[in-house]
């Protein structure tokens, strides 16, 4: 039987979302996940990477899970592909995207089981939104630092990170928005000038943020999110790569201010881009609140950086200052210990990192559901 994107034949999983009767898969972890007896085939359909220039940095990486072991890990690499899993008996089988959305995307154009029916898993009780940037992407995590390596797909998976992690031990449902690179004011800068081209909260309402768009010149950035996933948590993991403009390690100069700035002493440049962070991660709150209603937020930051943890807490404090809404918590990961648990790609959590900080923001999550929160 083939899979219809009407008929729920399957779970969609993240922010999976349909286009012209296929079913889209552009940020991190989305994915389908149903019941086959027999086995299966999934035929995949790539955007058009293929047409970049680097296209092999940028190929979607996508894994295949049978009761919940991986089977397949591959990169799309060509226009289409059929994956086929011939097994005894019946069986769980997820498809997942293990790379972030701004690099690629990938289309499910049918699923068939090889024996009867297939059938739609069940929805999970709880639900947890995830709104980030290349950590929660699980940007290197499988890389190393080393002079020789860059980015690329191939080393990114997003279900080796803590937010695929603290979903799969709280046993919720996920929705997981991230973007390397991205931040409230301004995305990572190496030189201390503001880079308006990564402000993550335009990439919060739609199906995705990849550069290479569709067959008919579509992006994803185009189709519309409808927020009926109704999280019961969201987690907002952002400010790590506004620290690069907030707290230049180049220092402030007549090259990286403008504007108003420019007549200002370099603590009252320090001071007047916090404040502009502050205000604007308060009105991204706003927004995530008008879209999720009922979701209890949660306001985190700290396994790269910690210099800017407290601008923020500080912004959520004020917030619930300005709003009366309380339903808004804080919570500070670790710094990670490169001497104990390694490194991934350009300075990026290891595989131990994000564990450890999937344990922690668990930990975190069941305090607020005995103290009644969430």
């Amino acid at each position: 039987m083939d899979y219809s994107f009407s008929n729920g034949s399957v779970k969609l999983l993240g922010r999976a979302f349909e286009y012209m009767g296929l079913v889209g898969l552009s940020y991190s972890a989305s994915g389908i996940e149903f019941e086959a007896e027999g086995g299966c085939e999934i035929d995949i359909v790539a955007d058009r990477v293929s047409e970049f220039a680097d296209a092999d940095i940028h190929y979607a990486r996508y894994l295949l899970f049978v009761d919940n072991t991986r089977c397949i890990d591959e990169r799309l690499t060509e226009q289409k592909k059929t994956l086929k899993i011939e097994l005894d008996g019946r069986h769980t089988y997820r498809l997942v995207k293990a790379s972030e959305s701004r690099d690629s995307s990938i289309f499910v154009k049918s699923v068939r089981a090889l024996e009867g029916e297939i059938l739609a898993t069940a929805p999970k009780q709880n639900r947890i939104e995830f709104i980030g940037d290349s950590i929660t992407c699980g940007y290197g995590v499988d890389g190393r630092l080393a002079i020789d390596e860059f980015y690329t797909t191939a080393t990114e998976d997003a279900t080796k990170a803590y937010a695929y992690l603290t979903a799969e031990t709280l046993d919720y449902d996920y929705s997981i928005v991230s973007t390397s690179g991205a931040g409230i004011i301004s995305g990572y800068t190496a030189d201390g000038k503001r880079n308006t081209d990564n402000i993550f909260i335009g990439n919060y309402d739609c199906a995705g943020c990849s550069m290479p768009k569709f067959a008919d010149g579509i992006s994803p950035y185009d189709i519309s999110y409808d927020f009926s996933f109704r999280p019961n948590i969201v987690v907002v993991n952002l400010g790590t790569n506004d620290k690069s403009y907030l707290l230049p390690d180049c220092g402030i100069t007549e090259e990286n201010t403008e504007g108003a700035e420019k007549e200002m002493t370099r603590e009252q440049v320090l001071e007047y881009r916090a404040e502009f962070f502050r205000n604007e991660y308060i009105k991204f709150l706003k927004h995530i609140r008008e879209m999720n209603p009922d979701s209890f937020i949660i306001c985190s930051i700290g396994i790269m950086e910690d210099a800017i943890n407290g601008e923020v807490f500080r912004a959520a404090e004020d917030y619930t200052a300005m709003t009366g809404d309380e339903r808004v918590g804080c919570f500070e990961f670790r710094r990670l210990n490169i001497e104990k648990e390694g490194i991934g790609t350009d300075w990026h959590p290891s595989p131990i990192t994000q564990s450890n900080s999937a344990a922690a923001l668990c930990n975190y999550i069941n305090s607020l559901k005995a103290e009644g929160k969430v």
